[in-house]
């Protein structure tokens, strides 16, 4: 049983507004999806009965979630359904004031925003497609408007401001915390977070060159695997956070129940051979950064 369920609220071919240099959007061959509405409804209902088991409800995949014209509504669903820990990350690009109303009147518990560097060249270089000063713009507003609600007595949710520390960026830590430290509101709950930038399943050109940064050559066991629900848009059960295009054919949750699909033949294949010491042996995960990334979150 999942203790996290990830549900891609869009996905696909080309369903980002920015193309950043340490993501894999060229290579994704799904076709572009917003997962259907009532086919989500669905969904969760099935889950409600196992929502005290859920501890974390993500509403984001391999595309940029704003893209989904009804994402605060599946968000307001949620809570209605007893969800808890209901977030997602952003590119922030199509963060308007009133995505942020619509956002937080649902009753959004996290909006993790990725924004990676101190200065617009930076940034920009990074998450290409994107302007810096409109990002930043439009999360300082959704900041001040929770403050707002959250003064008024409204039930707001937190904040994550999240840099991917890479060669280009590193050396702007320092001064990027200090920035955003003047924005936030600890006592909400906001943070500021880096993640060291990982390959993908060893499916990135510069995989070798990014295990180098931190020495890689240890097994983990992942969680993935165990703890968490991943769905694409169209309802297939993706393997792990690393796979966006379908490593397997594990079975659709729209037309299974998803615990069998999560427990599928080649999920438990994998479990066992991690629960055996044969990591190492799996296609995908003997290459894989992101259960290390993971474990050596900065703040």
């Amino acid at each position: 049983m999942p203790t996290h369920v990830q549900l891609e609220s869009v996905g696909g071919t080309g369903m980002c507004t920015a193309r950043c240099s340490m993501c894999t959007i060229e290579d994704w061959q799904r076709p572009p999806t917003v997962m259907d509405f009532d086919k989500f409804a669905g969904l969760v209902s099935d889950l409600e009965p196992y929502r005290e088991h859920v501890e974390y409800f993500t509403m984001h995949g391999n595309g940029e979630p704003l893209m989904d014209p009804r994402l605060a509504e599946k968000i307001a669903l949620l809570k209605a359904h007893g969800f808890r820990g209901t977030g997602f990350a952003t590119n922030c690009t199509l963060l308007t004031e009133a995505a942020s109303h619509a956002l937080l009147d649902a009753g959004l518990d996290t909006l993790i925003c990725s924004i990676d560097g101190a200065k617009a060249e930076t940034h920009e270089a990074i998450r290409g497609r994107t302007k810096f000063a409109k990002v930043v713009e439009n999360v300082q507003r959704y900041l001040q408007l929770r403050d707002e609600k959250r003064a008024a007595g409204k039930s707001v949710g937190r904040v994550m401001i999240r840099f991917i520390r890479q060669e280009l960026n590193r050396d702007e830590w320092d001064e990027y915390r200090a920035f955003w430290e003047q924005h936030i509101t600890r006592d909400a709950g906001d943070v500021i977070v880096y993640f060291d930038i990982h390959n993908w399943g060893g499916q990135l050109e510069n995989a070798e060159a990014i295990r180098a940064l931190y020495g890689g050559g240890e097994a983990f066991r992942c969680d993935d695997l165990y703890d968490r629900l991943i769905v694409f848009a169209d309802g297939d059960l993706a393997h792990c956070d690393a796979d966006y295009n379908g490593f397997f054919e594990h079975g659709n949750v729209f037309e299974e129940h998803f615990l069998d699909v999560f427990n599928s033949t080649t999920m438990r294949r994998y479990r066992d051979a991690m629960e055996n010491g044969r990591l190492c042996e799996l296609e995908h995960c003997s290459s894989c950064t992101i259960p290390i990334r993971r474990a050596t979150r900065g703040s």
